[in-house]
């Protein structure tokens, strides 16, 4: 083998040099002297040249690496999605009302005899549009200066009250997975226990929040603060009415969405969605969508009443 052997460059050198190989002989150059120049033979120059006559420029342009194919099939992530949304672990002899990654891959083990690494539950919780965030990284377009402000200085203190109320102090956000049957994807965090979620079926509502608050309640068995922050934080204003001594405390911060036309979306149009990534299993939301930044900003407020504007970014 020689040592200038094209299977050792990489394939985006390899793509430039067929590019540049082809152009030189569609510029009069021959085809030995292109050859010669790069170090390729003639029969490979030739080969390109043929290539690009027949199928066009897109056919000298390197294809993706195929990759590793996912552990599980679409079956199987329809059949994993069907027991997750709406479901408990503590249904299928795991602990806990609300999942976590580590139920969800117990879960998946039992279902399938699959062992699944965190990062491949990532991917197929992420297929499935049911892969839960940290609450304060839900919101891109969020006011960054004021969230800052707000986890130095207000967090602290919420967080040092909760402890002397010997509480729990959670950070809870979500949103809604649209599609055709919609999923609200509901999401705690907090320094003691992780991340866990519950992905129950239906509109976000007031029924929805009760819900996972009471599945909240049960997991960390005493008394819990629940920080709401992003779109959901609306449906936890029922909380403000509980006496003192409920072992339920509510802190929100209540997104205002402003609309504004949405280059993307044409003029006067006032909202815009724009496809993320398709679901792969059947029965699931269709789609995953994200807000265009143009079209909805919002304007936290905060507990005291105090509006901030985002910057016209």
């Amino acid at each position: 083998m020689r040592g200038n052997d094209g299977r050792k460059i990489d394939r985006r050198t390899l793509e430039a040099i067929r590019l540049r190989a082809v152009q030189q002989v569609e510029s009069g150059v021959r085809v030995e002297e292109v050859a010669a120049a790069l170090g390729f033979s003639r029969a490979a120059v030739f080969a390109w040249v043929a290539k690009y006559r027949s199928e066009g420029e897109q056919s000298l342009h390197r294809r993706p690496a195929p990759g590793r194919a996912p552990i599980l099939g679409a079956r199987q992530l329809t059949e994993l999605a069907r027991l997750v949304v709406g479901g408990q672990p503590r249904q299928y002899g795991l602990d806990g009302a609300l999942w976590t990654r580590e139920t969800v891959g117990s879960l998946a083990a039992d279902a399938f005899g699959v062992a699944l690494s965190t990062a491949a539950l990532g991917r197929a919780l992420d297929r499935l549009g049911l892969a839960p965030r940290h609450p304060l990284h839900q919101a891109p377009d969020a006011d960054a200066e004021w969230l800052a402000a707000w986890r130095r200085d207000r967090l602290p203190e919420l967080r040092a009250e909760s402890a002397r109320r010997g509480a729990v102090c959670y950070l809870v956000g979500g949103g809604s997975v649209l599609g055709a049957e919609p999923v609200t994807l509901i999401s705690a965090v907090t320094g003691r226990a992780g991340l866990r979620f519950a992905a129950l079926p239906g509109a976000p509502g007031l029924r929805l929040a009760q819900e996972f608050s009471a599945r909240l309640l049960s997991d960390a068995g005493g008394p819990v603060t629940m920080l709401v922050h992003g779109e959901l934080a609306p449906l936890f204003s029922w909380a403000a009415a509980l006496e003192p001594q409920n072992p339920l405390w509510v802190v929100t911060t209540h997104p205002v969405v402003e609309p504004e036309p949405c280059p993307a979306a044409g003029r006067n149009s006032a909202t815009r969605w724009r496809h993320r990534g398709a679901v792969q299993a059947p029965g699931l939301p269709a789609t995953r969508f994200i807000r265009c930044q143009a079209a909805a900003r919002p304007v936290l407020t905060a507990e005291g009443g105090r509006r901030r504007p985002l910057p016209n970014i």
